[in-house]
């Protein structure tokens, strides 16, 4: 038997809300003090900064992030792409959904050691381990939210100051308006001649059938739907093992050159200004 056995289930109802709010500021406030730079780190992550020093190999460094963080990438996709990035030599870069870090953990030591890193999600999570393995003189920004709140938008605006993203990697809300509304808040923020990418542009089983039949957890969601319309628009490059895989794949297109300043993103995908 559990104390809360002995209070009246109305009781629990009406002041579960707040129990669950409590409950939550607890969580973020304690990763917040994990994540800072002064709380101490364990040693086994000393001894792999150690041994990151010696490691360039991309797979490997896709073997590590998988092992360290997880990561829903396939390696033959993820790879290549991120080496077809790294080409451009970005120095701003932005990443909307984290997840567990292990995305972030690919980026900060695949670019070079100036690069700036922003990146957001509705929940943070092993951002001080990523920013512990990261590669010296590199910054990461974070904000917690909904990344294409307003509140959130103009956060990332603020951080950006008169930079501009050289890259900027989708991969939040995967429902069509959801990953759309990303990329209509964010476009403008990416340099002309940028690159922005997307995560599981391939759809997956429910979206070709209707019904999920394997045990797949995997979940594309409208994010295909998007890119069928923006590839017909713009300069754009992919990496897909498969199209008959259920899911995942990445997308990217290349910003015009010929706008500074862009306007809205029409139904169709296309860039009116």
């Amino acid at each position: 038997m559990t104390l809360t056995q002995y209070i009246p289930t109305a009781i629990r109802e009406q002041f579960r809300p707040t129990v669950q709010r409590i409950r939550q500021y607890r969580q973020s406030t304690m990763r917040q003090l994990v994540d800072s730079p002064w709380w101490p780190k364990p040693a086994i992550w000393k001894e792999l900064k150690a041994s990151l020093a010696e490691v360039e190999d991309p797979r490997r460094l896709y073997a590590i992030a998988a092992r360290e963080f997880g990561i829903l990438q396939i390696e033959t996709e993820i790879v290549p792409f991120l080496e077809y990035v790294r080409d451009s030599r970005p120095k701003c870069v932005g990443e909307i959904g984290l997840k567990h870090g292990g995305n972030t953990f690919l980026l900060m030591r695949m670019f070079e050691p100036s690069t700036r890193f922003i990146g957001l999600d509705l929940v943070l999570q092993n951002i001080g381990k990523a920013r512990f393995l990261s590669r010296a003189g590199q910054r990461l920004d974070v904000i917690e939210g909904n990344s294409y709140a307003p509140h959130t938008v103009n956060r990332t605006r603020q951080l950006l100051g008169p930079s501009r993203f050289d890259f900027l990697f989708i991969d939040g809300d995967h429902e069509y308006a959801g990953v759309r509304a990303d990329f209509e808040a964010y476009y403008h923020m990416v340099r002309p001649g940028g690159l922005i990418a997307f995560h599981d542009i391939v759809p997956d089983e429910l979206a070709r059938t209707g019904k999920r039949h394997s045990e797949s957890h995997c979940y594309g969601g409208g994010v295909h739907r998007l890119w069928k319309e923006l590839r017909k628009q713009f300069s754009h490059r992919e990496f897909v093992e498969s199209w008959d895989q259920n899911g995942f794949g990445i997308g990217v297109i290349v910003k015009p050159n010929d706008h500074q300043i862009m306007g809205s993103i029409s139904a169709s995908g296309s860039v009116s200004t």
